[in-house]
């Protein structure tokens, strides 16, 4: 199944579905997903993270017809809570590339991708869930695009992962970002709850398969 299929399966089993979304860059999944949940005409809580300020008026333009019923914060995640940190924010048609990990391997494979070394706010899930007031709410659906900080959301988010169903994220199997994740079983050593529902691929120009995103269902929830 693609991933709006199991999006749509995660909350048609909700009563009231909660769903964070990290990385919403132009705001095009935030749209989609929030369309779904409309329709279903249940009460739902819908959490957006932006850190790159350029791209929020972007984000309320494609959500337009959204306005009031999600919450958009211009902030990155990560697992520290932090007034300013190292940003590398990219520009031109990688706009959507930025992170708080520092690029690395992402030159071998994008030879024209630029980033300004910049800073922005951070907060732990965490603290987030907490200050929000949702500790003890079941967190639906996880939507993650955050560039090799994968492992920065989950150990700033260790107690609110255990009321996540489901967690999609990007993940690939090379170190694009300084630090970043790219052995599965790494991912699962972090998540020890959850188990991998789908892998999604992307083949390169050349007909090479890589990995691109990975779903992850909690075994307990």
């Amino acid at each position: 199944m693609n991933i709006f299929n199991y999006f749509q399966h995660a909350i048609n089993s909700s009563e009231s579905p909660i769903v964070y979304e990290f990385g919403a860059c132009d705001g095009l999944h935030t749209n989609e997903m929030l369309n779904y949940l409309r329709q279903t005409n249940k009460d739902f809580v819908y959490h957006a993270f932006e850190p790159v300020n350029d791209l929020i008026p972007l984000i309320n333009k494609t959500c337009s017809s959204h306005l009031g019923l999600f919450t958009i914060h211009n902030m990155a995640i990560g697992s520290i809570d932090a007034c300013s940190q190292n940003f590398y924010k990219s520009s031109g048609e990688y706009y959507g590339s930025s992170s708080i990990r520092k690029p690395k391997q992402v030159y071998e494979f994008w030879k024209n991708m630029n980033f300004e070394e910049t800073s922005c706010d951070v907060i732990r899930l965490d603290t987030h869930i907490e200050q929000q007031g949702l500790t003890n709410k079941i967190i639906d659906f996880i939507w993650s695009d955050i560039q090799g900080a994968e492992k920065d959301l989950i150990l700033g988010g260790k107690q609110a992962f255990r009321n996540v169903r489901y967690f999609f994220t990007e993940f690939n199997n090379f170190e694009l970002y300084e630090g970043q994740m790219f052995h599965e079983e790494e991912l699962l050593k972090l998540l020890p709850q959850f188990e991998i529902v789908e892998r999604y691929y992307e083949v390169s120009t050349n007909g090479e398969k890589y990995l691109s995103d990975i779903l992850l269902k909690n075994k307990n929830l």
